[in-house]
Formats: structure tokens, C-alpha cells, sequence
């Protein structure tokens, strides 16, 4: 956007550097930090702000007032959490911040503010932080000063108080303050409106907030240790062997899964033993959780011809020409379809198969489905005109670049699903699918708590208004089966 100037840069190379600004995922950050690594990201932030900051900075946006180097302080120690969070949980698989992750992100923050300008970078910071709080004024049109200022509501992982980002919303006039009896009240005013949605904009288009969906969505996947057993509640392990059969794989080749997850396609559905003595697996998947326990259930087992591997399907790790055929279930949806299709094709071998299945568009036609979830499905801002993220019908068919494949198998698949179980078909819409993903991320952290226990109480209405034996139902998939084209 031309109003923030050259700030996409900045932005698109913090995302490239690992450089969080922002809470990369709450659930983490939430009381999740030691106190005595607190203490030490705090000292090194103030060490920061002092060494990088000066009172004749100002921000970019609309001139507006100094920032302090308390604000700044805090927005580096938000920078320096998130990044040693992420390296820690989403590169190495731990849950625990410590003191080495801490010095690493450190060290990359203040390369980043050494090689570029330091004004910038801050500005970028603090839009950031402006869009959490903006978010929650905009969703709950009023709050209580007292809960911006802790963020109990919004940003409840910050162990420090918005007192000056309070300062800067109301001299830009985005708030306006009221008291009602004796409790002084917050609430958006037409100006921060726009303003909201013009960062809003911004951080879309700079690609930062696809980027953070993403990092929440790979360590939700690694936290979720019942992520099998809400599958098999669901009724999706059928969908498995239903790709495994479509691939026409046999023994002795050498296969790429993505998407792997626990191992359920690679290990339960039998793809390693399908391959054989003679074959390999290479099996994929972002979360670094889930091929933790995907390698745990390789060792019991004894599983030899297959090995586990952290990539996503846009940026694969291989070399071109690599695999006999590649497979995936429930995976494509997650990605950039035609960056994904495009990786599929450098690393397959030529003639190599393509095979998948991919849940479609969720339709609310149904009773109790549309009834159950009629709070999220509505359009959110931002997103397309369904209220969540899967594919139409058309979706994949349009995205598949005709130079790379022939032979282009797309079939309709259908999956009859049992929801007598409110707690697991909630948790799998909104946290393994992501159906919602549109939505819940318009929502600030407590209200996607209490979106999620709200959608679990009406499944419990739902199941004693139907019955739990009636609770079944057809959900739509594709299966896409296409050979390489090189």
C-alpha cells in the first residue's frame, strides 16, 4: 500500500529472516515463558531500545507523537519472545524457551536492525501490535480500559501493560474514552475504523498475517497429542486407504507423502508396507509434533524403509527428479495450491503419479450442521465468499498448469462421517481442518476460546435434540489423480 511507503520490504524480510514481530502463536505464549528467561528477554530489549532508539524517531504513520523507549522496549521484547518460540517450537519441537533459543533470536533481531533502518523496523513492529488491539475494539465495539491496558482479552501472553500503545490510539483519535458510572470504557471511533482496516490491508498483502495463520496453525498440529483419536472418531481413516488404492503405488518405488501428520496414511493405511523392502518413504509434514509421533510409532514398530522429513509442500527439500510417485491425504488445502502443484512436479520423475484427496467447500444445507455452526458460517473481512477456507469443486481443476500433468483424474469422493461427539467434531473443524480458519482469525484470543466452547454446547443440544445415532453425515471430498508432464 502506498501509505506505509517502503515498509512491505521490511516486513517481507523480517518474515524471511524468522523474525517474529508479532505472537507467532498464543497458545505457546500464554504463561509459557520461564520468569527467569522473561527477565533476560527484557534486559536485552531494554539493552536494545537504548542502543537503537532515539527520542527524535517518530513514527511513520500520520507524523504522530515519539515513541518512548518503554513502547520500543516492548515491542522488541514481543520480537525477541515470539522468535525464540518459534525457533524453539516450530524448528526444533520444544515446548520450553531457554536461554541459548533466546540469544539466537536475539542475535537475528539485532543483525536485522544493524542492516536496516531502525525506524522502519520499530514502525512495522508497532503496526503489528496495533492491529491486535484495533481487532479486539473492532469485535467487541467496547471495552473496559482496564482489560486493553492488561490484554486480558487480546494479547494475554504479554507480561507487561498497553498503557502507551493506549497513548497513541487516542492521539490519532482512533478511540474515543467514556465513563460509565465509575468504570472508564474504550470504543473505536470512525477514524480507527478506517485505520484498521487500512493496516489491516497492509499486513494482508505484505503476506505477514497468511504467515502467522500458518505458524498457529503448524504449532496447534504439534500440540495436539488425541490428533489420531479425533480422526478415527470422526470416520476419516477410510479416506486413507481410499488414496493409497487411487495412487496405484507398488513395491520398490520410491515415494514422497506430504502431509504425513502421525503417520496415519504412512503407517496405519500401510503405504510403507505397500513400497516394501525394496521401496522407501520419504514422509513430510511442517508440524515438527506430529513427526515426532509419526517417528515414535515408526520405532515401535520397526519401520525401516521410511523416514521423516519437516517441509512444507511449497518448499520442498529434494532435488528435481527425485520420487517414482508422490501422495497425500487432506493436505493440499493447507497450501498455496499452484505453489504446491509446481514442487510436486520439479521433484517428481518424469511420468510420475500425483495422487491426493482433499476435503471440498463445507455445505451448510444440512439440519443440524447448519444449525450447529451457524455462528462461523458467515463471511469474515478479507476472505472469499465462502466462510471457510477449503476448495470448491473447481477449485484445484483451475489451479493445475495443464504443461506439467495429463492424464487429470479429479473424482468426486464422499465420506460419511460420525458427529455423535461434540467435543471431537469441534476440535476437528476448527483445529485439525481449520475449516474456520477465515473466521476464528478475525476473533481476538478470548473470544476464540469462547467461540470454540460455545460451538462445543450447541453440538451437546444438537445431539440430544437428534440423537446421537442420527448424527451422521456425507461431507463432500475430491480426489485428484494426474501423471507428470516433463
Amino acid at each position: 500500500m502506498k501509505e506505509f511507503g517502503g515498509l512491505e520490504h521490511v516486513l517481507t524480510q523480517l518474515l524471511e529472516n524468522n523474525i517474529i514481530v508479532g505472537p507467532a502463536f498464543a497458545s505457546l505464549t500464554v504463561g509459557g515463558l520461564d520468569p527467569e528467561v522473561y527477565e533476560i528477554i527484557r534486559h536485552e530489549a531494554r539493552v536494545l531500545s537504548l542502543q537503537y532508539w532515539r527520542r527524535h524517531h517518530s513514527l511513520l504513520i500520520d507524523g504522530g507523537p515519539v515513541a518512548s523507549n518503554e513502547v520500543v522496549e516492548q515491542a522488541l521484547c514481543e520480537a525477541i519472545s515470539s522468535t525464540a518460540a518459534y525457533l524453539s517450537h516450530l524448528r526444533l519441537g520444544h515446548l520450553n524457551v531457554d536461554e541459548t533459543m533466546v540469544r539466537v533470536a536475539l542475535s537475528l533481531i539485532e543483525n536485522f536492525l544493524n542492516e536496516h533502518h531502525v525506524e522502519e523496523t520499530i514502525t512495522v513492529a508497532l503496526l503489528v501490535h496495533a492491529y491486535d488491539d484495533y481487532q479486539a475494539l473492532v469485535h467487541y465495539r467496547e471495552m473496559k480500559e482496564i482489560d486493553f491496558i492488561t490484554g486480558q482479552l487480546h494479547r494475554p501472553w504479554i507480561q507487561y501493560t498497553l498503557e502507551g500503545e493506549l497513548e497513541f490510539l487516542l492521539y490519532y483519535g482512533s478511540l474515543r474514552r467514556y465513563d460509565c458510572g465509575k468504570t472508564p470504557y474504550l470504543a473505536l471511533t470512525e477514524v480507527g475504523e478506517s485505520r484498521y482496516e487500512r493496516i489491516r490491508k497492509f499486513l494482508e498483502e505484505a503476506g505477514f498475517l497468511q504467515r502467522r495463520r500458518t505458524l498457529a496453525r503448524w504449532s496447534q498440529f504439534s500440540q495436539m497429542e488425541d490428533y489420531d483419536d479425533i480422526v478415527n472418531q470422526i470416520g476419516m481413516e477410510a479416506l486413507r486407504y481410499k488414496t493409497l488404492e487411487l495412487s496405484g503405488i507398488t513395491s520398490d518405488m520410491h515415494v514422497l507423502e506430504l502431509g504425513c501428520g502421525t503417520a496415519g496414511l504412512t503407517i496405519d493405511a500401510g503405504l510403507c508396507r505397500v513400497v516394501g523392502s525394496g521401496g522407501s518413504v520419504i514422509a513430510t509434514d511442517p508440524s515438527v509434533g506430529m513427526l515426532s509421533r509419526a517417528r515414535k510409532k515408526a520405532e515401535k514398530l520397526n519401520v525401516e524403509n521410511t523416514s521423516f522429513r519437516q517441509s512444507a509442500a511449497e518448499h520442498l527439500p529434494f532435488e528435481d527428479n527425485t520420487f517414482d510417485a508422490i501422495i497425500g491425504v487432506s493436505f493440499l488445502h493447507f497450501t498455496r495450491i499452484p505453489d504446491a502443484l509446481q514442487e510436486i512436479h520439479r521433484v517428481a520423475k518424469p511420468n510420475a503419479f500425483f495422487t491426493t484427496l482433499y476435503p471440498l467447500h463445507v455445505p451448510d444445507s444440512n439440519p443440524y450442521f447448519g444449525e450447529w455452526f451457524a455462528p462461523l458460517l458467515i463471511n469474515s473481512p478479507g476472505s472469499s465468499s465462502n466462510s471457510d477456507m477449503l476448495p470448491g469443486k473447481d477449485t484445484v481443476a483451475s489451479a493445475i498448469p495443464n504443461r506439467f500433468y495429463t492424464d487429470i483424474d479429479i473424482q468426486p469422493v464422499i465420506s460419511d462421517n460420525d458427529y455423535g461427539n461434540p467435543e471431537a467434531v469441534v476440535k476437528f473443524y476448527v483445529q485439525v481442518v481449520n475449516v474456520f480458519e477465515p473466521v476464528m482469525n478475525t476473533l481476538p484470543w478470548k473470544a476464540q476460546q469462547e467461540m470454540i466452547q460455545t460451538l462445543v454446547e450447541r453440538g451437546r443440544d444438537i445431539v440430544a435434540k437428534y440423537g446421537r445415532v442420527k448424527l451422521r453425515l456425507q461431507r463432500p471430498f475430491q480426489s485428484l489423480k494426474a501423471r507428470v508432464v516433463k
